[in-house]
C-alpha cells in the first residue's frame, strides 16, 4: 500500500523531506541550477548594457527616448529575474 500523501505545507512534511536523501539532493541541484541561471542573466545584462551604451553613443535618432526607455525596462526585467532566481535558491 502506498504511503499517504502529505500536503507540502503540513508541519510533518518538512521533517520527512529534510531526512530524505533524494529530496536533499534534488534541492541542491535546484539551488545550483537557479544560481547558474542568475549568473547567466547577470552576464546577459552586462552584455546588453554594453551594447546599449554603444548604440546610445552612436545614435541620436528621433526615437532615442523610446529606445532608452525600452532598454531600461529590459535591464530591470533581467535584474528582477536574476534576483528571483537567487531568492528561490535561498541566497
Amino acid at each position: 500500500m502506498p504511503a499517504p500523501l502529505v500536503p507540502i505545507d503540513h508541519p510533518s512534511s518538512a521533517a520527512v523531506a529534510a531526512g530524505d536523501p533524494a529530496v536533499v539532493a534534488a534541492r541542491a541541484r535546484t539551488t545550483e541550477a537557479l544560481l547558474r541561471a542568475a549568473a547567466v542573466l547577470d552576464q546577459v545584462a552586462v552584455a546588453h548594457a554594453g551594447a546599449g551604451r554603444a548604440v546610445r553613443e552612436a545614435w541620436l535618432g528621433p526615437h532615442r527616448a523610446r529606445f532608452d526607455a525600452e532598454r531600461a525596462r529590459r535591464d530591470a526585467e533581467l535584474a528582477g529575474l536574476a534576483a528571483a532566481c537567487r531568492r528561490l535558491a535561498g541566497r
